[in-house]
């Protein structure tokens, strides 16, 4: 039915979903709790489905290894920026680009996909008969974002546990109102599917660096995962690397992953970079900013950023384009020089780093933070202030962490 392959990678009929075998992501952040070696032009596929573009699910490495790409297709979701799309194509692939909701037709069966603008999941049914459906990372708050009239699927593919900063050092609660989160969405998922199997992966990671290798003594081992499926009255299979699927799948899978994840050591340090160089990266990005969006419409007061290997606090300010050492005690997130480096220089860092967890964030004013890097991020899918965004989407918005740090 299916071979799983390593984290959210699995070949189903002629489809390979997000593959990524090996190799640090996310700002040497995460890596594999096992990587397998894989010849990726010795697999029998004639699809590629990437569910966004996150490195651990579009990973470019991987995809260079393919010798010749003109004989594959990339099914990937509509975006307004196109830059994932445009990006393959050079690399010589054929392309779907699929509309929400709208059936297409492969060898074995049909795909329906539906995205929200950036993550995307899919519906596939088999000329044989099966439903499945690959959550895999994609975020819902309740069942009305999952009414397609798909229900009793055969298998539910579903990340299980966090990826990103949960908490700072000592903090025990956060990663647990985190995972809670996480189950949450899980059973709104049992609930509407009613998946006849659920597969949990997508999750087959850890915190590799130095300043985040702390967080790993805080996910939910295998066996808690286990322990929610029965309580859901889900049956749960749990796959391990280069497995073909089989009522038996997952005997060992306990076991295997536990001892994985023990053996997981640090394997990454930090990078310091030249404050010159920061600043003047820094006012490249506001003059982007300053060309592309209408800032008379910015509002949001500047945020302290706190760089630990610099050991002083900085001033932000896109508006009014202020990077400048301060005396200020307080901050409202700290950093690395070279994490900060990369939010100013990639239009997606902050989510970079943010999922890489190489931060501690003060919680009761992080919102300032947030508030002054979500434009340049909204820049990264096509989204520009004063044209197709306004302020209120991005100054005070709800997202994932905004909600860990509430009251849940």
């Amino acid at each position: 039915m299916f071979r799983f392959l390593n984290h959210s990678s699995f070949i189903m009929d002629s489809i390979l979903v997000d593959p990524w075998f090996k190799g640090s992501i996310f700002l040497n952040g995460w890596n594999l709790l096992k990587e397998f070696e894989y010849d990726i032009n010795k697999m029998y596929y004639e699809y590629i489905y990437i569910s966004h573009e996150h490195p651990d699910h579009f990973h470019i490495p991987t995809l260079k290894q393919i010798k010749h790409p003109n004989l594959k297709t990339i099914i990937f979701h509509k975006t307004l920026d196109k830059k994932v799309i445009e990006f393959v194509k050079k690399m010589g692939f054929k392309t779907i680009e699929c509309e929400n909701n709208h059936w297409y037709d492969l060898p074995f069966g049909k795909m329906m996909v539906h995205s929200n603008g950036f993550d995307s999941m899919y519906v596939y049914k088999t000329k044989s008969g099966k439903t499945i459906v690959n959550m895999n990372d994609y975020q819902i708050k309740n069942e009305d974002e999952l009414q397609f009239g798909i229900t009793n699927v055969d298998y539910l593919f579903s990340q299980f546990s966090y990826a990103n900063w949960v908490g700072n050092k000592g903090d025990a609660l956060m990663p647990k109102k985190a995972q809670s989160i996480i189950y949450d969405r899980l059973s709104t998922q049992f609930k509407v599917f009613k998946p006849k199997t659920w597969i949990p992966f997508a999750s087959f990671v850890y915190f590799s660096h130095e300043e985040n290798f702390y967080m790993n003594k805080y996910t939910p081992n295998i066996s808690d995962i286990k322990r929610f499926a029965d309580t859901k009255n889900v049956k749960c299979i749990f796959p391990t690397p280069d497995m073909v699927h089989n009522e038996r799948m997952g005997d060992n899978a306990l076991q295997y992953w536990t001892t994985m994840k023990k053996m997981a050591t640090v394997k990454h340090k930090n990078n310091v970079q030249p404050l010159e160089e920061v600043k003047e990266s820094f006012q490249k990005m506001c003059d982007e900013l300053h060309y592309y969006n209408d800032m008379s419409l910015f509002d949001a007061e500047e945020t302290y950023i706190k760089v630990t290997d610099w050991k002083n606090v900085i001033k932000y300010d896109i508006k009014s384009r202020t990077f400048e050492i301060v005396s200020q005690l307080e901050n409202d997130i700290e950093m690395s020089s070279e994490c900060l480096h990369f939010l100013i220089k990639n239009k997606w860092g902050r989510g970079t780093v943010l999922i890489s967890g190489r931060c501690q964030i003060n919680y009761d004013k992080a919102n300032n933070f947030f508030n002054q890097t979500s434009l340049w991020y909204n820049n990264n899918i096509g989204k520009y202030l004063g044209k197709n965004l306004l302020l209120k989407e991005i100054v005070n918005q709800d997202n994932f962490y905004q909600r860990l740090m509430g009251d849940l």
